[in-house]
């Protein structure tokens, strides 16, 4: 026979998490991983979007603030992830900074975020095909299509240690290898931390 409990549950004394949107470009490597993590911390507070088409970065903040703009109550913060690759970032750094987005930005590409769960990287990366070269002497399988978030979870913490000291962030369009997905990690955990 299955008991009833008579006292009603105490509501969390955690203050509620920020409603997040993060808008990733191109593939499926960056909201696979953001999917993952969003389950991992157990938060429905954070939207991911992919932008299939035209996912310069320019076009990706553009994106952003469309959905944010057609249901302004939505979010709290807005963020786009994107790499340096070969794009010129000055003008999605400007049009952010305007339409009050956080970047999220990799140098030379995500795949430098994803090495820093495993390694202090700090020889520069040439390109994404280095990159995941590199990341494959820790994760052999790695493939941008099939990226497992469980692979990533124990070395979260030194990622974001690893990223913090490698680039002012911000300005991680300057330095190579960096990765600002340090910021928003810290936001999906619920980190205020100056950005």
């Amino acid at each position: 026979m299955r008991r009833e409990n008579s006292q009603r549950r105490r509501p969390g004394s955690r203050e509620p998490a920020d409603r997040i949107l993060v808008v990733c470009g191109g593939d499926v490597t960056e909201p696979s991983y953001f999917e993952g993590l969003r389950q991992f911390h157990r938060n429905p507070a954070i939207k991911v979007v992919i932008r299939k088409k035209s996912v310069d970065p320019v076009n990706l903040v553009a994106y952003a603030a469309k959905l944010r703009d057609n249901d302004p109550d939505s979010f709290e913060d807005v963020w786009c992830v994107v790499d340096v690759d070969d794009f010129d970032l000055e003008p999605a750094i400007t049009l952010a900074a305007r339409k009050n987005i956080s970047l999220a930005v990799s140098n030379p590409c995500f795949e430098t975020w994803l090495l820093l769960h495993f390694t202090n990287q700090t020889a520069p990366l040439t390109c994404y095909m280095e990159a995941a070269r590199v990341l494959r002497g820790f994760v052999p399988d790695y493939c941008k299509s099939r990226l497992d978030f469980g692979r990533y979870a124990d070395g979260l913490d030194a990622a974001v240690e690893r990223a913090r000291k490698l680039a002012e962030p911000g300005r991680e369009h300057l330095a190579n290898p960096a990765s600002g997905v340090w910021a928003l990690i810290r936001k999906f955990e619920g980190g205020h931390e100056p950005l």
